[in-house]
């Protein structure tokens, strides 16, 4: 009989704690209005919070979808579901 190698403990990933690292930034919702300078300044914001807790590029669309609010939300959840 063969011996069964031991499974390594760095092999098996830790669950993400995405979610709770970016809530410890209380980042804002974008509620969709169009203010070009709020738009900017949250997409800003956004981008800085991602290289501090060093979000995975594919996940960038997911998380900032998450903080979107109002009409840009159900128009997203339009875009995305097409």
């Amino acid at each position: 009989m063969s011996r069964i190698a031991p499974i390594s403990t760095e092999s098996i990933s830790k669950p993400d704690k995405l979610a709770e690292r970016m809530a410890q930034f209380n980042h804002k919702v974008y509620d969709g209005k169009f203010n070009p300078i709020e738009l900017e300044e949250w997409i800003k914001v956004t981008e800085k919070i991602f290289d501090v807790i060093q979000v995975l590029m594919e996940k960038t669309v997911n998380t900032r979808t998450h903080y979107l609010g109002g009409e840009v939300d159900i128009l997203w959840s339009m875009v995305k579901d097409n």
